[in-house]
């Protein structure tokens, strides 16, 4: 379960009678914090893992537990989807026209030294037109 200590309280006193024995495992941002420290989490991303582990079926805790392993497999996969940002017009604008004189000079040089258009400048190019045709919208 992930919620605040009063959402958790309300659905615990719902899925379970009031005598029932329970063992209570309880995770926070700063346990998630000191377990992933050396993988140099953020506290988005303590943030982020904290919801992925309460989310997680009550049938995997019971069975694998969160281990350093799991968790560090977690905040990869966070790490790992694109996440969006918010950038000024103008700023983006002068980004694609820096990107795009560097891989002209990246270009120049390739074609200097008798080489054909790299991967990088390719991918690059169509980067800074994707850009473009984001600013044009």
């Amino acid at each position: 379960m992930y919620g605040t200590r009063k959402q958790l309280t309300r659905r615990l006193k719902c899925a379970f009678d009031a005598n029932e024995p329970l063992a209570l495992l309880v995770w926070t941002t700063d346990c998630v914090t000191a377990l992933c420290g050396s993988l140099n989490i953020t506290e988005q991303e303590a943030a982020l893992l904290l919801s992925h582990i309460g989310s997680l079926p009550m049938s995997d805790h019971q069975a694998y537990g969160v281990s350093f392993s799991s968790a560090s497999q977690l905040l990869s996969k966070i790490r790992s989807k694109p996440r969006p940002v918010t950038v000024s017009a103008d700023t983006l604008a002068r980004l694609s026209e820096t990107a795009e004189t560097s891989l002209k000079i990246i270009s120049d040089m390739e074609g200097d030294g008798g080489l054909p258009e790299s991967t990088l400048v390719r991918e690059g190019r169509a980067l800074v037109a994707e850009m473009r045709s984001l600013l044009a919208a």
